[in-house]
């Protein structure tokens, strides 16, 4: 028999049943009512984790088909993978680097006026300059468990093309890049 207490896929745990509840057991994805599972914004794949502030409701069907209705991609770019975990492993750069995927992967939920849309690319894209390459390169202290080759590493446009198609990857199709 499955346990289903730690589940996250299922509102038969406390923490899912009042995240739905929290929600009116409406779904993120499709906006309908009767919510019956969770998904997490940012998945595993690009380093998200099953905390509570990264799930959000969903209709099981609707979490199993969510990158296909936003037009987002479950995985990051292929090419940006083994960059992408070096970047993770990075303690003083992940948080930063899930709070940049996390803003991008809630584009969906936050779309009201094309106006927001926009403002929240912008957002997207301040991120990411300040987080490496040219915005990498005014830092004049190491931060903490960086190296040298790291500090090169993250003030390249190496650094800068993994962050980017990463996050915009995780975007709606159907979202505005400037």
């Amino acid at each position: 028999m499955k346990d289903e207490s730690t589940s996250t896929s299922t509102p038969t745990s406390d923490k899912v049943y009042v995240l739905l509840a929290r929600n009116g057991f409406r779904c993120a994805i499709c906006f309908q009512k009767d919510a019956d599972a969770t998904y997490l914004l940012v998945p595993l794949s690009y380093g998200g984790t099953e905390v509570a502030s990264n799930l959000a409701p969903a209709h099981a069907c609707c979490a199993r088909l969510r990158h296909d209705i936003e037009g987002s991609d479950p995985e990051p770019p292929a090419e940006h993978k083994d960059n992408l975990t070096r970047m993770l492993n990075m303690s003083v750069m992940r948080q930063t680097v899930l709070s940049l995927f996390y803003c991008a992967a809630t584009q969906r939920l936050q779309k009201k006026h094309r106006y927001q849309y926009v403002r929240a690319e912008a957002t997207v894209k301040d991120l990411i300059s300040n987080l490496v390459g040219w915005g990498f390169r005014g830092r004049t202290d190491l931060p903490e468990g960086i190296t040298r080759a790291d500090e090169e590493w993250l003030k390249s446009s190496s650094a800068w093309r993994v962050v980017t198609e990463s996050a915009y990857a995780l975007l709606p199709a159907d979202s505005p890049r400037v």
